[in-house]
């Protein structure tokens, strides 16, 4: 088998890892994180791999050469660690099934092309440039020596022919396909950016009501299978007078401060949101109204504790809370966000820089006695 027709059988195995560069995007908009997407990832590259060798180059009987160290050597760079584990594991076990004289030799350079591309990661990172694929596809190609692990007379027939066309194609492919996926994954992260700004408010860096329009199926589904959510609304106290005292530069600094404490102390999976003006409010998965209402009450004791500078001078500022949850108010997030609306402007009646829960301010609210509002106050004023 002459030196052109090897070099045209790299370039249609090539063919095959193009379609993972389409793959990779789809698997992108999953928006998997983490351990998910390491084994996704590693799965697609292991995958790639096993169907370039089904197609392989063949030099001799039990001698397979074809594009899969170009997969792995890319898994780390674009998929992480795990994907470099799972993807090297998938083809050396693919590799190692099909034996022949070749396997050894197989399966240590699909070993060595995964501890190349490890190395790869964990000094530089994710490859993005043509320089950083150059380097990983020609390190790459030096798997090809692991055909010494064969008998020496057909290791050196095999490596006579196979070398130069080996190194070059596992270079350039590494570098075209590396140049594919990193595109995918440029306009990936080019669209979740768009997506975040038109969801972030551009003053506090929370994010702002079309989110939560957003948010509002995923919560309702799971409120109607029992995974119940609250809803605490913010709504900072006296807010015109900072405005009229410093300044409404002023007033922006206070608001993003409060917004920076209530995202501070709110979990990861809670969603913060301006709601408009000085109001925010708080998306709380698997959460009930009495633990929103601690979580909203230890956010009130640090902003009261906190001072904003401004210009020489320390702003402080208290806020008024209200909470509501969907297992008193059904699974609509509109209507959990209005009790909880109405919840926060009863705590501003009842003096400010308190919260005041959506179900207690029913039983007081509507139909009760004279005598039971005043008492009903005074416990309000007691939180």
């Amino acid at each position: 088998m002459d030196a052109m027709t090897i070099a045209t059988g790299f370039l249609r195995s090539l063919g095959l890892a193009a379609l993972v560069g389409m793959s990779f995007g789809a698997l992108l908009r999953l928006e998997l994180r983490g351990l998910k997407l390491g084994l996704a990832s590693g799965a697609l590259f292991g995958f790639a791999a096993i169907a370039a060798m089904a197609d392989p180059i063949r030099f001799q009987e039990g001698m397979i050469f074809d594009a899969r160290t170009v997969l792995i050597v890319l898994s780390a760079p674009m998929g992480g660690p795990v994907a470099t584990a799972i993807g090297t594991m998938l083809a050396a076990s693919y590799r190692a099934w099909l034996g022949g004289v070749g396997a050894v030799a197989g399966v240590s350079g699909l070993m060595l092309a995964g501890l190349v591309s490890l190395a790869f990661y964990w000094r530089k990172g994710a490859a993005r440039t043509i320089r950083d694929f150059s380097i990983l596809g020609f390190v790459g190609g030096i798997t090809i020596f692991t055909i010494f692990l064969m008998p020496r007379p057909q290791a050196m027939a095999a490596f006579e022919n196979m070398a130069l066309p080996y190194i070059i194609t596992t270079t350039l492919g590494t570098i075209l396909v590396g140049i594919f996926l990193t595109a995918e994954k440029r306009r990936h992260d080019f669209a979740r950016a768009l997506k975040h700004a038109s969801e972030t408010d551009a003053l506090t860096k929370v994010f702002n009501r079309r989110k939560l329009d957003r948010l509002a199926n995923k919560l309702e589904n799971k409120a109607a299978t029992q995974q119940g959510y609250a809803v605490i609304m913010f709504d900072i106290d006296h807010f015109k007078r900072v405005n009229d005292t410093y300044g409404h530069a002023a007033g922006d600094a206070v608001l993003t401060r409060v917004a920076e404490i209530v995202s501070a102390r709110t979990r990861n999976m809670d969603q913060v949101v301006r709601y408009g003006g000085e109001e925010l409010a708080v998306i709380l998965p698997d959460a009930n109204e009495k633990g929103a209402a601690s979580a909203a009450q230890a956010i009130l004791k640090t902003i009261e504790n906190s001072k904003i500078e401004w210009d020489g001078a320390d702003i402080a500022v208290t806020v008024s809370a209200g909470v509501a949850a969907s297992n008193s108010h059904g699974p609509s997030l509109v209507d959990v966000v209005a009790a909880a609306d109405q919840a926060m402007y009863a705590a501003k009646r009842a003096g400010r820089n308190r919260v005041q829960t959506a179900s207690t301010m029913h039983r007081v609210e509507v139909g009760a006695a004279p005598a039971l509002q005043a008492d009903a106050s005074q416990q309000e004023k007691a939180i």
